[in-house]
């Protein structure tokens, strides 16, 4: 394996490793790779991996058949899921734990990747009726 695979490699597994909740913390604990104030961006994993941002961007797709950001976006996707299927929590908190910042910016990912919205995803996961209007 390269320098770089085993770094992306690695990358990734820190980054999915971050994706589980803490056996000490509750699921508000959840961490993952870029869900902070600053995010994360694909210069600085250049500069981590010592390389120019557009050596690395290519470097990436060949180890991983996609983009560092694409990448990131299925994983906060994949966490919200594992979040509106194990948690009560709002779909505001959701997108907030799961990196995405604001409900909105949630919905618009979840939906292109998963093919219906949070709420909607909830309701079917978890086998509930209908919630009916006034």
């Amino acid at each position: 394996m390269s320098a770089f695979k085993f770094f992306v490699a690695a990358l990734c597994a820190c980054a999915l490793a971050a994706c589980q909740p803490s056996t000490k913390a509750g699921m508000k604990d959840v961490l993952l790779v870029g869900n902070s104030a600053e995010p994360l961006t694909l210069d600085q994993l250049a500069d981590h991996a010592h390389l120019s941002r557009r050596h690395f961007a290519r470097r990436f797709v060949e180890a991983t058949g996609t983009t560092a950001h694409q990448w990131l976006l299925t994983q906060r996707v994949a966490l919200a899921q594992r979040l509106l299927e194990t948690t009560d929590l709002s779909v505001e908190q959701v997108a907030v734990d799961a990196g995405f910042g604001s409900a909105p910016t949630l919905r618009t990912h979840f939906q292109r990747h998963v093919g219906t919205t949070p709420n909607s995803y909830r309701r079917t996961f978890r086998g509930d009726p209908l919630e009916r209007t006034a």
